[in-house]
C-alpha cells in the first residue's frame, strides 16, 4: 500500500496532519525545485490508487482507519 501525502513550506494545515510511524507514507513537497508531478491546488492531499483526500482531517481519519486494520483491530 502507497500513501503519498502531498504538502507544501510554510503550510498551517499541513502541520495539522498527524502521521503514524508505523503506517508507510511518502510526504511529497510540492515547492520543491526538483519535483514534477501532481500539484494538488490545495495541500494537503492524500493519494491512494488514484483517488485524493483532501483536509487535515480526513487524511487523519484515513491514516488512523489503517493504522487500526494494521494493528488488527477489524478482524472478525
Amino acid at each position: 500500500m502507497e500513501l503519498k501525502i502531498f504538502t507544501k513550506n510554510d503550510c498551517e494545515f499541513c502541520s495539522q496532519v498527524v502521521l503514524h510511524k508505523e503506517v508507510h507514507t511518502t510526504i511529497i513537497n510540492i515547492d520543491d525545485e526538483d519535483y514534477r508531478g501532481f500539484k494538488p491546488e490545495q495541500v494537503p492531499v492524500l493519494q491512494y490508487n488514484g483517488v485524493n483526500f483532501t483536509g487535515p482531517p480526513v487524511i487523519n481519519e484515513v491514516l488512523t482507519l489503517v493504522k487500526n486494520a494494521q494493528d488488527g483491530h477489524y478482524k472478525k
